[in-house]
């Protein structure tokens, strides 16, 4: 049995070392071109110079430059922006949000055109009594009148839906202590005489 794996290892050593010695040759060769392509560079870069140098060249003479003729570097040249980039766009400001609506719903008038006792279809027809306090009066309309600069579109149970424009505003039917606020001032004119 110790012959056998020994036998195996000497197999495999053996082809470890035939790969290994084909590795070297090729690395070899590889450095063998390479430095016979840089040495022909070389001389090509050689023999290139020696043809566009005229034997005969003039002396080149530099220009003596005295020192108080040098310029200082200009730095502030190296401060302009390389890239522009285009600025934000500009959003324009939200419009101003419309006044408060100042009108306020008293009631919701519901009448019908039904005679008592017959059982035909009634036509309903609904207005809305709305304080005014620019005017100081409370007004009544009916749907597609105006009131303030404002087109009734709808009257329901307990608002009133106005169109100013395309913007549409709710009036809603308030609670019976805010309802009367407008009417304190009326109230105590009556009551007290003045």
């Amino acid at each position: 049995m110790l012959g056998s794996t020994s036998q195996f290892d000497d197999g495999v050593l053996v082809k470890l070392l035939e790969r290994l010695r084909l590795v070297r040759i090729v690395a070899g060769l590889v450095v063998v071109l390479a430095f016979g392509w840089l040495s022909y560079s070389l001389t090509i870069g050689l023999e290139a110079r020696r043809l566009t140098v005229p034997s005969e060249s003039p002396a080149v003479t530099m220009p003596v430059v005295a020192r108080s003729e040098t310029r200082e570097i200009d730095w502030s040249a190296f401060d302009a922006p390389i890239w522009n980039p285009r600025p934000a766009p500009q959003m324009a400001a939200p419009p101003p949000p419309p006044p408060p609506l100042r009108l306020k719903l008293l009631a919701v008038v519901v009448s019908s055109d039904r005679v008592p006792g017959s059982d035909a279809d009634a036509r309903q027809s609904r207005s809305a009594l709305i304080y005014d306090p620019d005017l100081d009066e409370v007004i009544t309309v009916h749907e597609g009148e105006r009131i303030a600069g404002r087109l009734v579109k709808s009257i329901q149970s307990k608002r009133v839906i106005l169109v100013e424009g395309t913007t549409e505003r709710t009036v809603e039917l308030e609670d019976a202590q805010s309802m009367l606020r407008p009417f304190d001032n009326l109230r105590l004119r009556i009551e007290g005489g003045t």
